[in-house]
């Protein structure tokens, strides 16, 4: 009995030492400094100071450089509209065209341009001609172009010496491209220009009934206006045709078709006989158109028709004398 209770308490002991078992040395405590050892250092815990950001400078855009052209188109735009001088503006319009001003650029040259173009200045139409010509801030349009080159070419000629017109054409266009059409129509216009009237003649006939990319009405009737003051009935007559057709000039064309019939061109003999008031109670005006229809006739022109009608008003010793003039080259009737 007393045996047992032994045994009961050594089994008790045993399990309370087992309880009592360290742990592991990986989970014992950390061990203590020795005696006399400097305590460790305490960690510095205050916060770094925060990076400094320098200050950001304030953006002041550059101010743009003041156009030199301003103050040279307010003074223009300043000015009444009759007053502005188109020379002056082809001048303005040039720098832009050149970037010498830099606010407005080839839009602003095209406007000035064209002002000055409106006004007759030649500078201006050559150097429209030629944007048109590249499709250089315009609508490429070659048409345009080449009628442009004609008329500033023509500009340049009425002041220039014509030895020198095309040289004038290389200068007024400098710095800029020059189409090789246009230093070949200031070679052919200055030679039309210092022509004879044959010549004159033909290029005028050619700017009216040519190509129609290449008529020009104005150059044409230009041409044949000289060729008719040199006393080219052909260029008389077809300069008649032109006045008689325009407002205010029936005076100027009567005066050349009669000069061409006097020189004996037969289609202006018929047609100066048209011209004559022709009824029976006008005998002079039938007399003398029937003396003009004959020697139209005389020149190969087809009249029949025309005689006929008149014979019927005269009668008939006036149509025997009037054939005896017809045949007289010392008789000239009278104008109509």
């Amino acid at each position: 009995m007393n045996a047992l209770r032994a045994t009961g308490l050594v089994l008790a002991a045993t399990a309370l030492l087992g309880a009592c078992t360290l742990p592991p040395e990986s989970a014992a405590p950390p061990a203590l400094p020795p005696v006399g050892s400097q305590p460790p250092a305490e960690e510095d815990v205050t916060p770094a100071p925060a990076a400094v950001t320098p200050p950001q400078e304030l953006f002041i855009p550059t101010p743009l450089p003041p156009d030199p052209c301003d103050n040279e188109l307010q003074a223009l735009e300043s000015l009444p509209v009759g007053n502005v001088s188109p020379a002056d503006l082809t001048h303005l319009g040039g720098r832009y065209e050149l970037g010498e001003c830099p606010g407005g650029g080839l839009d602003r040259a095209i406007e000035l341009y064209q002002r000055a173009a409106d006004k007759g200045d030649g500078t201006a139409k050559l150097r429209l001609g030629a944007l048109y010509w590249d499709g250089r801030g315009l609508p490429r349009d070659q048409t345009q172009a080449r009628r442009l080159f004609q008329e500033g070419v023509m500009e340049l000629a009425a002041e220039t010496d014509p030895s020198r017109l095309v040289e004038r054409v290389r200068q007024v266009m400098a710095r800029r491209p020059v189409p090789e059409a246009l230093m070949r129509e200031a070679q052919m216009l200055h030679e039309v220009e210092s022509g004879d009237a044959a010549r004159q003649y033909q290029a005028a006939l050619q700017l009216r009934n040519g190509d129609p990319s290449q008529r020009n009405e104005a150059l044409a009737q230009r041409w044949m206006e000289q060729a008719a003051l040199k006393g080219l009935p052909e260029a008389q007559y077809s300069l008649a045709q032109m006045l008689l057709q325009q407002e205010g000039r029936r005076q100027a064309g009567l005066r050349y078709l009669y000069e061409a019939a006097v020189a004996g061109y037969a289609p202006a003999q018929k047609s100066v006989a048209g011209q004559y008031r022709t009824t029976r109670e006008d005998q002079f005006g039938a007399f003398r158109a029937y003396v003009w229809l004959l020697r139209a006739k005389a020149g190969g022109q087809d009249v029949a028709t025309e005689l006929a009608n008149v014979e019927a008003l005269l009668e008939d010793d006036n149509r025997k004398l009037a054939r005896d003039w017809a045949n007289d080259p010392k008789f000239t009737p009278p104008p109509p």
